[in-house]
């Protein structure tokens, strides 16, 4: 392995500092290791070439009876520059640059011997060929341009030495000589080329597996599988097939890093991936969804299979513990396709809200949205008691009614983020038109014209923000202050149905303006 430059001693105080040595001065090595294997075979290759170049050559020059004077240049060529352009290339900065120098190089040789060998046509042929196809496999025809030139230009230079001579024809010794470099070489490059092509298309696979998927878990990345969720989508629309979400979230996680450190957490998701792996069907498509939470797409699945589905998950964490250590149970959100669900976010927002609805039950337990209903999770240790049990509007009106009263702008949301109800202070408060139901709508619809709280950020990041505080706990307060310069205390609270959200008028001294990073 390469070793780090010893960082310099300090200089005593008031002793100049030496000039840097540019870079490019630097020299740079490259170690023998696997990754240098290709380059390698080239290596090989070029001290091949030159053998069977030395032969073909030889023929010519004794068929000509050359003095052994002559002879000596093309040897020293053949047996010392293979292995000086290989150390050029181990040795460069810059190894690609290096190796294309040295195939015009090896062009420039060719043409200087030419007129030594009186401009055998057999030579100069294989001779261009082979040199051609070698430029054209490292640099594409620019490079092979540039060859022609420096092979033309080194011959007017080997005219200048050796004179003129012609005798094209070749002799059957040179044309013997000649096969081997016509049939070799070709087929080198060749396999090199073919060699090259097939890693690059293992390193697209590798790079394309590893965008679509999770480096911890193996399983489908969380941009991966929303694809995949929102092509299921589209095909359950088009043939009214049935499809549920499932969202998972493993309890308690953070207790397992901070007892037993991240290689044990990390050791749950991997166990756990395979757990998912080994349980579900051919067809069904989980992913790591994010951290602990992960995602399980279930095609052709109704309601009931897909409870039978998580069910046996369920029962299999219980069965056989993520880690031997400590026992890890699940949270589960279950969400069938449904025609009120209006595009796949939807669909994925849905199930992910009967997860947190299945965590601030107690953990350890599913929740499942059928038909646009949520069921109640089982009751147990921690559970929290739904605070409604009906979606009468009348009992809901009866509900906000003593709210009311106190002109205190309060609304009530599904697990969906649908405006359930909402009194007259808080459609006031954001001057809320007939049609506008969703919290996402209300942000959207009041932001432009001014009205409600005042938000100094898009409004696409400030209700992604105000959905991850949403999630971290069943209550949360937040100061905020309207258009109107009215400061207001935003209370919000979450239940098993939906979550209520309370604006309470505040202290002007301890209210600051609403921005994603308080919500």
């Amino acid at each position: 392995m390469p070793t780090s430059p010893r960082t310099p001693d300090p200089l005593p105080p008031g002793t100049p500092a030496r000039a840097t040595p540019p870079l490019s001065r630097v020299p740079r090595t490259y170690p023998l290791c696997p990754y240098l294997a290709f380059p390698r075979r080239i290596y090989l290759m070029r001290i091949v070439a030159a053998a069977l170049a030395m032969l073909m050559m030889g023929t010519v020059l004794h068929h000509l009876q050359k003095p052994w004077i002559l002879w000596v240049g093309p040897a020293l060529q053949c047996l010392w520059w293979p292995h000086l352009a290989w150390w050029r290339y181990l040795h460069s900065r810059d190894p690609n640059r290096t190796e294309k120098r040295n195939l015009l190089i090896d062009h420039a040789f060719a043409g200087l011997w030419l007129p030594l060998l009186d401009f055998n046509l057999l030579a100069m042929g294989v001779g261009l060929a082979t040199l051609g196809m070698a430029s054209m496999a490292g640099g594409g025809l620019r490079l092979a341009v540039r060859g022609v030139l420096v092979y033309a230009a080194c011959m007017g230079l080997g005219l200048g030495w050796f004179g003129f001579g012609w005798r094209p024809a070749p002799s059957l010794a040179t044309v013997l000589a000649a096969l081997p470099l016509m049939w070799l070489l070709p087929l080198g490059v060749g396999h090199t080329g073919h060699e090259v092509i097939e890693r690059l298309q293992r390193k697209r696979r590798d790079l394309e597996r590893q965008s679509w998927h999770d480096g911890l878990s193996g399983l489908f990345n969380r941009s991966h599988w929303e694809t995949v969720v929102r092509g299921e989508f589209a095909r359950c629309r088009r043939t009214g097939q049935s499809a549920t979400l499932v969202m998972v979230d493993l309890d308690h996680f953070k207790k397992i890093n901070d007892l037993y450190g991240h290689a044990a957490g990390d050791q749950a998701i991997r166990n756990f991936a395979v757990l998912l792996r080994n349980h579900l069907r051919v067809f069904d498509v989980p992913a790591r969804y994010g951290g602990e939470e992960f995602g399980i797409l279930l095609p052709h699945t109704t309601p009931a299979e897909a409870l039978d589905v998580v069910d046996r998950l369920r029962a299999r964490l219980h069965a056989a513990p993520l880690l031997e250590q400590h026992p890890i149970t699940a949270s589960f959100g279950i969400a069938t396709l449904t025609d009120d669900l209006e595009s796949h976010v939807h669909w994925i927002r849905v199930a992910d809200q009967m997860l947190y609805t299945a965590k601030y039950g107690g953990r350890d337990r599913i929740v499942a949205r059928e038909g646009g209903q949520a069921s109640r999770p089982p009751p147990g240790r921690g559970a929290l008691r739904p605070l409604m049990s009906s979606r009468d509007p009348l009992v809901l009106s009866q509900l906000l009614q003593g709210l009311d009263v106190a002109d205190t702008p309060v609304a009530l949301f599904d697990p969906s983020d649908r405006l359930v109800m909402a009194n007259g202070a808080f459609v006031r408060l954001h001057d809320l038109p007939p049609g506008v139901d969703t919290f996402a709508e209300i942000i959207r619809w009041q932001h432009p014209r001014r009205a409600g709280p005042v938000i100094d950020v898009e409004p696409e990041q400030w209700l992604r923000r105000a959905n991850q505080f949403r999630r971290k706990k069943l209550r949360h307060v937040f100061h905020l202050e309207t258009h109107d310069g009215q400061p207001l205390r935003g209370v919000e609270t979450c239940f098993n149905e939906g979550w209520i959200l309370m604006a309470l008028v505040a202290d002007s001294s301890s209210a600051v303006a609403a921005s994603p990073s308080l919500h």
